[in-house]
């Protein structure tokens, strides 16, 4: 696992890869799932795994719970 610098509580408490943090950074910062696709060249779809993968992995079944908490570590480095 890539750790991204300013990052390291929300990689440490999620265990979040570098694409998936950049996903989650994204939805975070207000854009939609079509919107980071786009910016990231990849499908919607794609988008969406990303985030059922890290919230499986961390144990989440609520996806507005889990970029809630992630948006707090994001906000308390």
């Amino acid at each position: 696992m890539i750790q991204a610098r300013g990052n390291s509580s929300i990689c440490k408490e999620m265990a979040l890869t570098y694409t998936e943090l950049i996903t989650i950074k994204d939805l975070a910062n207000n854009l939609s799932q079509k919107e980071c696709a786009y910016k990231e060249h990849v499908t919607e779809a794609c988008i969406s795994m990303r985030v059922q993968r890290a919230m499986k992995r961390n144990g989440y079944n609520n996806k507005i719970v889990f970029l809630s908490d992630c948006y707090k570590l994001l906000n308390n480095p």
